[in-house]
């Protein structure tokens, strides 16, 4: 039974979002592929169908999807890290084998791709809300998480992202917050391997998904005990979750070397919170 209502659940969002689409076309402000969701998006074409060369690229693309990303010097430049993308990558490589199945236009930039980005985002919401059910019922009532939940959903923007902006990174931040919390007790407790580098794998995601996340990591120390002497107990294992972060993090590295020809860069330029100090 709840089985079957999760599933109509998840069947009824994808309609929804599916549905949100059907007419806003391609190469538009409300397509799913457009200013920054292209931005973030591009990441996936370049690699998996361009090779990073310009070269096959559509026609002034960058410009056809909102200047989210630029072609210059020969080179695709995006400011944005590569961590929606890499979330995205599963339907991205679905959608584009049955381009090639289809005879379907396979160039990454297509509708079916567009639609892509619209399953993934309410899958990535859904499961968002099985992680957190599953992290709050160990510290609270049933009834209280469903509400909780509810409250979450209906008052805040979850949905508009998860329906209506679905190439935006807030869904996928959300997914991986929600892994994190859920994660952080049970690698704690357990201890094993597997459970430690599937911990660093969610730490490192939720960097290069959005880099400013970051400042919210410190939240796991709130539900899990944490010593200098737990430290020194357990080296191998935070070694292990250093090891899983810096994996995570190469591609981005490899990419700014690529595009700028330092590791490091601020991709952002002249962007900044220059009144951070004053509101």
């Amino acid at each position: 039974m709840k089985i079957s209502f999760l599933t109509f659940i998840l069947g009824f969002f994808i309609f929804l979002s599916l549905n949100r689409h059907s007419k806003s076309g391609i190469q538009n402000y409300h397509s799913e592929i457009w200013a920054d969701k292209a931005g973030y998006y591009i990441y996936l074409p370049a690699f998996f169908i361009y090779n990073f060369q310009v070269d096959g690229l559509p026609a002034e693309i960058d410009k056809k999807t909102g200047n989210g990303f630029i072609v210059r010097d020969g080179k695709i430049i995006t400011k944005y890290t590569y961590g929606v993308a890499l979330l995205q990558a599963p339907f991205f490589i679905i959608c584009h084998g049955l381009s090639k199945l289809c005879n379907l236009q396979d160039d990454g930039f297509s509708l079916i791709y567009h639609k892509s980005i619209n399953i993934a985002a309410v899958i990535y919401s859904f499961f968002s809300f099985i992680f957190l059910f599953n992290f709050l019922i160990r510290y609270l009532k049933k009834k209280v998480v469903i509400i909780t939940l509810a409250c979450l959903y209906i008052g805040t923007n979850i949905f508009y992202y998860s329906v209506f902006e679905t190439g935006m990174s807030h869904i996928y931040s959300l997914f991986l917050f929600a892994s994190y919390l859920y994660l952080g007790p049970i690698a704690n407790e357990q201890k094993k391997p597997i459970y430690v580098f599937l911990f660093g794998l969610i730490i490192g995601l939720i960097i290069i998904v959005r880099p400013i996340n970051i400042l919210f990591l410190p939240v796991y120390f709130i539900f899990n005990t944490f010593s200098i002497i737990d430290i020194k107990n357990n080296l191998k294992r935070y070694i292990l979750i250093l090891i899983t972060v810096f994996i995570v993090l190469m591609p981005q590295l490899l990419y700014w070397k690529y595009a700028s020809g330092s590791y490091f860069q601020y991709s952002y330029g002249e962007e900044r919170f220059s009144n951070l100090l004053h509101p």
